[in-house]
């Protein structure tokens, strides 16, 4: 971390720039896409929205305070259509990275990612099953005895 002395000996703070990028890594969505970006040809704004889990909006915004801050910039390549946008990391943004692979935020990022991944797929089951389904009461077993079809008005009070 760089630091500036105010004047005072012994006294130091951090530069303001690391305070950026402290702040920058607290974001939502920020680790994923450092950890994403680690292509020599850089990835297309749609290959990262759907690596990082996060909106649109929060990863254009991410996006642009990364180039703020020159941890990543735009480049593009021939066979790019007219307005991609492939993001890549600079020298700068490619040693944060290395930094947060070594303390093993890649790797934690990768298990995250599988997770949301079961989670969603667990949840579209549920989803079908509910559809496919004449309950209103997810603990009532289809066809069980307490399927709303076996019950009778009396049996509801």
């Amino acid at each position: 971390m760089g630091y500036t002395n105010s004047g005072t000996k012994g006294d130091t703070e951090p530069m303001r720039d690391d305070l950026d990028i402290t702040s920058f890594l607290e974001q939502e969505g920020v680790i994923g896409i450092l950890v994403k970006l680690d292509s020599s040809e850089g990835l297309l704004f749609g290959d990262l929205e759907e690596a990082t889990h996060i909106s649109q909006t929060t990863l254009s915004n991410r996006l642009q305070r990364g180039r703020e801050l020159n941890l990543s910039r735009i480049r593009r390549k021939a066979q790019d259509h007219g307005n991609a946008k492939r993001y890549r990391l600079t020298d700068r943004g490619k040693h944060l990275r290395k930094q947060l692979v070594s303390a093993g935020l890649k790797d934690y990022y990768e298990r995250y990612s599988r997770l949301i991944e079961q989670m969603e797929e667990g949840r579209e089951e549920v989803i079908k099953w509910l559809e496919d389904s004449y309950i209103t009461d997810p603990m009532w077993e289809p066809g069980g005895e307490y399927d709303i079809t076996n019950v009778r008005d009396r049996d509801m009070y």
